[in-house]
């Protein structure tokens, strides 16, 4: 269960604001039941005002007593007085009991009433009794006695707090829902412009000329977009300058590997001809798949969706017309559409076609539909099996390198694997080399799934 919330947490940044909101809300409300939950159960305000209604009879049942002295005309007086919840009356002896200790409401309203008349503690006596229900009300009893020895006795009903439950049972889940709502409702606006960064960073990623974004949302978002576009035409533009260095660089070699040829047919030893001129025709081989890896990095293929499946069956049968084993698993779907450059992919997946006809006498390939390790979203999956006696475990790495060749004699410039690998990272993919223990080396090229 923990990992599970783990995973629910980070998945985006609108599950942890609306676990972020919800604990703030159910926080709030918590302290306010703490702070509200806290003093009398009479409500303040109806506090103030049972206090001040019983002193103001006790002061008239005082006044009428010393004007006309008897109970009984002092009652009927009050009795005048009446409203609902309300009812005073003068007796000869109290309708509370004395009490030895108060509980916490009736001893502050005790309290209270000692203040305001200055009565003896024993001249006072409070009694209140709690609602029990919804459907009842509290009931306050004061009896205060009067300077004649009679007792002006009062029973009220004031209004008490709501329990937490009656409070909260309305307001709370509205203010959360409300709150929830708008929260994610910002967040989810916000996140759009982000997300939509997102899948244009992914193709960038992949190699693909996208349009600048629209500058929109808060200043931060348009800040962020803002940032990005500039990084990639900075990008863009030092891609080029670096093909077009490369270029330059590469065709002044080849200017300068047709004079040595010409100078090497000069050369009288036959023996030394020879050698000077093979290593004349590796040295052009080199420059023109490095002329040609730069034409194509200059001039960057439009990207499309193309059936992948049936680019594989083509160079199966290009390397069958040629009288090469090399075939498709039966297992591989008779379709895969898929957005890439098509000619870039076609030339990567040549490459690790014929190195393993070269190296392994066969090739197999097989093409589905995977994850990707490490919690990663769905990729296609294209393998590439021969049966030739793989690569030292210290050299898989070393294989990509640029030129470099672990078998001299068998030809090629060291940039067939190279082109290969970065073609499929120029796709946001990955490709990797393993040993089939000692049945051939495996060619694994890990595509983002569109």
């Amino acid at each position: 269960m923990t990992a599970y919330w783990q995973h629910w947490w980070s998945r985006t940044m609108a599950a942890q604001l609306i676990l972020v909101l919800f604990g703030a809300m159910i926080a709030y409300q918590v302290a306010s039941l703490i702070v509200l939950g806290r003093g009398d159960v009479i409500h303040p305000v109806s506090r103030r005002h049972v206090i001040a209604q019983a002193v103001d009879m006790w002061r008239l049942a005082g006044a009428q007593l010393q004007a006309v002295p008897g109970a009984a005309q002092a009652s009927q007086l009050l009795a005048a007085l009446d409203r609902p919840g309300t009812h005073v009356r003068v007796a000869a002896a109290s309708n509370i009991e004395p009490h030895q200790a108060l509980p916490g409401e009736e001893s502050n309203l005790h309290a209270s009433l000692l203040a305001r008349t200055g009565l003896a503690a024993d001249a006072v006596r409070v009694r209140f009794e709690p609602a029990e229900g919804d459907d009842q009300q509290a009931r306050l009893a004061i009896s205060m006695r009067l300077a004649d020895g009679h007792w002006m006795n009062s029973a009220q009903q004031p209004m008490t707090k709501f329990p937490w439950w009656r409070s909260n049972r309305f307001s709370l889940p509205m203010t959360t829902l409300l709150v929830l709502a708008l929260g994610f409702a910002f967040v989810h606006g916000t996140l759009r412009a982000i997300r939509k960064l997102a899948r244009v960073a992914e193709r960038v990623g992949r190699g693909e000329q996208v349009a600048p974004l629209p500058l929109s949302g808060p200043r931060e978002t348009r800040e962020l977009t803002a940032s990005f576009d500039a990084m990639r035409q900075r990008l863009a533009r030092h891609i080029e300058d670096q093909a077009q260095l490369i270029g330059t660089i590469t065709h002044d070699l080849r200017t300068l590997i047709a004079t040595l040829r010409l100078r090497a047919e000069l050369v009288d030893d036959a023996d030394l001809r020879t050698a000077m001129q093979r290593t004349l025709v590796d040295m052009e081989q080199m420059v023109e798949q490095s002329l040609r890896m730069a034409s194509e990095e200059a001039h960057a293929e439009v990207t499309i969706e193309t059936d992948l499946a049936g680019l594989l069956r083509d160079i199966a049968a290009e390397q069958g017309a040629l009288g090469q084993d090399v075939r498709l698993h039966a297992t591989a779907p008779a379709s895969v559409p898929y957005r890439c450059r098509p000619l870039g992919l076609r030339r990567a997946l040549t490459n690790l076609v014929e190195n393993a006809v070269r190296y392994g006498s066969r090739a197999r390939i097989g093409i589905e539909h995977a994850r990707a390790e490490a919690g990663g979203g769905a990729v296609l999956r294209i393998v590439i099996d021969d049966d030739g006696p793989g690569i030292a475990p210290a050299q898989l790495d070393n294989v990509f390198k640029p030129f470099f060749r672990l078998d001299r004699a068998s030809g090629g410039t060291g940039l067939g694997l190279t082109i290969a690998r970065s073609c499929v990272e120029a796709h946001g993919g990955s490709l990797q080399l393993h040993n089939r223990g000692g049945s051939g080396l495996r060619a694994v090229a890990l595509l983002p799934a569109s």
